[in-house]
């Protein structure tokens, strides 16, 4: 396969991870491992995982399956869209339960699958993440945001996040992320 770069290139805004597994909201980091399993101890990770809702119509639910969920990202853009939508300020990252917040790549969801997320910390090469595919929205930030903002939201964060909610994948060449590293990316040549 070959693969063409944008022309523009994103930067990393943050970098999150849940503290412990079970979590769903995600803590603020200034850097981040990507391991070939995913982020070390964050709910995600791991080469294999457990089919769930998403997987209901081709596997019993808990059926091992390959872990193409390693990592999700998010768009600054897309995110202040969504909080736009819902009538609220803001929209947290953490609260959609992200790992990597970039900034200056339109339209960020859009981008097709087995597309490559490289990223370069002062212009040495870092972790290469690949796209599964758009991450659909869920109740859970809806009901982070609903608590952390003490309110009741009338516009479900599911509505509001549709076609827009980031990207998840998977890690293809480890390395360490840092806040504020460029982010290029090369989508797969249809040619």
């Amino acid at each position: 396969m070959n693969w063409v770069k944008l022309p523009q290139n994103g930067i990393v805004r943050g970098l999150y991870a849940t503290p412990e597994p079970a979590e769903f909201l995600t803590t603020p980091f200034s850097q981040l491992p990507f391991e070939i399993d995913g982020i070390p101890g964050d709910r995600h990770s791991g080469v294999s995982r457990q089919s769930g809702s998403r997987e209901k119509k081709l596997y019993p639910k808990g059926t091992l399956i390959r872990n193409n969920r390693q990592w999700s990202a998010l768009s600054v853009e897309e995110l202040e869209g969504i909080a736009t939508r819902m009538g609220i300020e803001k929209m947290l990252p953490e609260w959609a339960g992200a790992n990597v917040l970039i900034q200056g790549v339109e339209k960020l969801t859009q981008i097709p699958s087995l597309s490559l997320l490289k990223f370069f910390h002062r212009e040495v090469p870092g972790p290469v993440l690949v796209v599964y595919g758009e991450n659909k929205p869920c109740h859970h930030p809806h009901a982070a945001a609903e608590k952390a903002l003490q309110k009741e939201l009338e516009v479900p964060f599911s509505k509001a996040a549709a076609h827009c909610r980031g990207l998840v994948g998977w890690v293809e060449k480890p390395g360490t992320a840092y806040v504020g590293d460029s982010v290029e990316v090369w989508i797969p040549d249809s040619a």
